[in-house]
């Protein structure tokens, strides 16, 4: 992996836990995700008009892309009302990658050298000790752990599509836009049909909140998927799991979620699976 392209993922993965962060601070999920979504929405119908409609080859890869984010984002606002970020996140974000690289392995027959799946391992591995000690009692949170662990099986399903969907299209930027404002119009009517309009009352003071983070989410995802089409998609896709570092570190010091030697010990690891990935 060119170092540009490692480097924005690591920007992009630092924009991931941080959107999330404000996702799991900012009161009600569903609320919250309503909010982001309609900035994010707002943004995507000023972006599409400065680039091409997706060809028609890629609209299929788009419809599923939609069909799969809508359940992502159910299983993520489970997630994160049964468990705190510190275990929600690095469960739901370290399978993933171990779920792609099998993926795109036999689907896209997308293999990778022995150092990208030792990277991979490690990744997991890290993320899975991070998370040992995440939860807001001893042990797992067995509904938390369940909702993230679907919340992985979409975002391995997505990042398949989108990576796929990204490379017919030619161009990464394009099919995001397009398929983020599907994505918005999608969430602002069940919002909607599920709350009503109360549930965009209070963005006349939290318009901010939800700006930032639609900001960070989009270019977070823009960059990860210009990446995959210059890298193959289970290296990106694992790289930009280090956001569970950022995560950790957004958690003890901004939601007061611990941070102990374990986290520590997995930091370790996962910084060694990011050294094998820019290596391989």
């Amino acid at each position: 992996m060119e170092l540009t392209v490692f480097l924005a993922v690591l920007a992009a993965a630092a924009m991931h836990a941080g959107w999330n962060a404000l996702l799991k601070g900012g009161g009600d999920p569903f609320d919250t995700m309503a909010r982001i979504s309609l900035a994010g929405g707002a943004i995507s119908i000023a972006g599409v008009c400065f680039v091409k409609l997706p060809i028609a080859a890629a609209w299929p890869w788009l419809g599923l892309s939609l069909i799969i984010h809508a359940a992502y984002r159910y299983f993520l606002i489970a997630a994160y009302r049964a468990g705190d970020l510190t275990q929600v996140y690095p469960i739901a974000r370290g399978t993933a990658p171990l779920l792609t690289a099998i993926g795109t392995a036999i689907i896209l027959a997308e293999t990778l050298p022995f150092l990208g799946y030792a990277g991979i391992a490690a990744l997991a591995c890290g993320v899975f000790l991070m998370s040992m000690k995440g939860s807001r009692a001893s042990g797992f949170d067995l509904h938390a752990v369940g909702y993230a662990l679907c919340t992985s099986v979409a975002i391995s399903a997505y990042t398949m599509v989108d990576g796929y969907g990204a490379r017919l299209n030619g161009s990464a930027v394009s099919f995001i836009l397009w398929e983020m404002l599907g994505n918005s119009v999608i969430v602002a009517l069940s919002a909607l049909y599920v709350r009503g309009p109360s549930v965009y009352a209070g963005l006349k003071t939290e318009w901010p909140t939800a700006l930032g983070a639609a900001v960070m989410s989009m270019t977070s995802y823009i960059i990860a998927t210009w990446a995959m089409t210059k890298a193959p998609i289970a290296l990106v896709a694992a790289l930009r799991e280090t956001g569970v570092l950022f995560a950790a570190l957004i958690g003890a010091i901004l939601l007061a979620e611990p941070m102990t030697r374990w986290r520590w010990s997995a930091a370790a690891i996962i910084v060694s699976g990011v050294v094998l990935l820019r290596i391989s």
